[in-house]
Formats: structure tokens, sequence, C-alpha cells
């Protein structure tokens, strides 16, 4: 892949996703204009895997592409100027990132950490409770820990990664609020846990991370789907998620899978939005 092609296109689509923050939202975002950056970042995400050169490359690709998608959604789900100015920030922070990183493996962390911040602009605008706000605090300051104390960009992508799980329980908790949601969470959580207490190493708690997000982001796209229109589209991506799981090679495979799927659902949960 060609970094610098990788990191202009990059910087184009953060530029025009700023962009309708700063103009558009206030005034009532267009619907039509909205669709149309969000089909971009899937386009891009399909440009971008084309001319990958390795499995690394898919991993930024698809992180890159996950926050992206993330920064439309928290846009159209929180309604405060500050929430969007914490949104445009969370992209500049992303830019900047992705400038003076030195290789691939910290623009994953770069994705996975912005992630981790658009999550809890999301998780903030939807809490209406002094103890859940807290509960989203916590995370924050254990993710603000963790990465004090890595020892490398692995451990990095493990917080990330594991971060936006804490996250997305409490979203899907909180947003959706049912008893039957609760149930499903709380599988997710109890495999998560059940895993990482079985990974032989750090990669393996990457995928774990990875992987429960893809079933917690999925939780919330068929919850989020109430006219069921959407159906069909998020089966597809849980059998392609099973599928590609079972054909995988190794980790760094599954972990492209997990990204990959991220990006599917962040795409199906953004168009419900």
């Amino acid at each position: 892949m060609n970094h610098n092609k990788y990191k202009l296109r990059s910087l184009i689509s953060l530029a025009l996703i700023a962009l309708l923050l700063c103009n558009s939202i206030t005034a009532g975002m267009a619907s039509s204009s909205y669709y149309t950056l969000v089909d971009d970042v899937l386009d891009r995400f399909e440009a971008q895997d084309r001319s990958a050169e390795n499995v690394n490359h898919q991993k930024a690709n698809g992180a890159y592409r996950s926050v992206e998608l993330l920064a439309l959604t928290a846009s159209r789900m929180s309604e405060t100027d500050k929430a969007r100015e914490l949104v445009t920030g969370i992209l500049d922070d992303l830019d900047k990132n992705d400038r003076s990183a030195s290789n691939v493996n910290h623009q994953i962390v770069n994705g996975l950490y912005r992630m981790v911040e658009l999550l809890a602009v999301i998780a903030y605008a939807q809490v209406s409770t002094t103890k859940a706000t807290e509960l989203v605090d916590n995370v924050l300051a254990d993710f603000s820990k963790i990465d004090r104390s890595a020892s490398n960009v692995n451990h990095q992508m493990v917080n990330g990664a594991y971060r936006c799980v804490d996250l997305l329980a409490i979203i899907n908790t909180v947003y959706l609020g049912s008893s039957g949601v609760s149930e499903l969470v709380t599988g997710v959580l109890d495999d998560f846990d059940e895993n990482d207490s079985n990974a032989s190493n750090v990669n393996h708690q990457i995928v774990n991370g990875l992987y429960r997000m893809v079933d917690l982001l999925a939780i919330l796209a068929y919850q989020m789907d109430d006219s069921g229109t959407a159906k069909e589209y998020i089966d597809s991506v849980l059998t392609d998620f099973n599928k590609q799981n079972t054909n995988a090679d190794n980790v760094n495979h599954q972990m492209v899978n997990g990204l990959y799927r991220c990006v599917d659902l962040l795409a199906i949960i953004a168009y419900l939005v």
C-alpha cells in the first residue's frame, strides 16, 4: 500500500466529515449529505482493502473506517454543540496521530483509541443517571491508566478493544434498556471474560476484544432496526463473520475479520441512526 496515498485519502475523508459537522448539523443535517458520507466511507473501505499489501494494512483500514462511521453516528446521536466539538476534536487527533505514526501498528492503535473516545461521546449522550455516567467515567479512567502502563503496541490494542467492549455494553444496556437486551449483553460479557481467562497470549486477547465488539454491535443494530428492514443485512454480516472465522489461518486474519465486520455493522447502524 502506498502509505502517503493512504494518509491522503484519510485526510480527505476527515475533512469532509468535519465540514459536515461544522456546517450541516446545527441547521438540521440533510439526509442526502449524511448518507453520501456513509457511502463514501464504504467506498474508501473497499478501495483500501483492494490496495492493502498485508493484513496489518487491512487492520488499519478497518480501524480508520470504523472511526469515520462512528464519528458520523456520534454526530447524529449527540444533540449538543459540545458533543459535536468533541467529535471534531477526535477526528483532528486521528489525523494528527496518523501523521506522526511511525508504522502501521501505531495507526491501528490510533484507530482503536479514537473508537474508544467516540463511543464515550455516544455513551455520555445517552446516559441519564449519575450511576450510568460513573460507569463511563470508570471505563475512561481504566483506558488512561492501562495506556500509561502498556509496554508495547499490542497491549495498547488490547486496551483499545477491551474498552470498546466496555462502552458498547453500557450503550446497549442504557440506550436500549430492555431486559432482553441486558441478558444478551450479559452473555457476551460472560464470553468476553471466559475468553480473556483462556487467552494464551496478547493476540488472542485482541481477537477476543474485536469479536465481542462485533457481538455487541450486532445486538445494537438488531435493536435499532424497529422496522426489520435491515435484518437480512445484519444476518449476512454475522454469517460472513462466522465463515471468515472458520477460514482464518491465524490470529491476524481473525483480527481483520473482527475489524471488517465492525465496519459492516457500524455502516448499518449509521444508516439506521
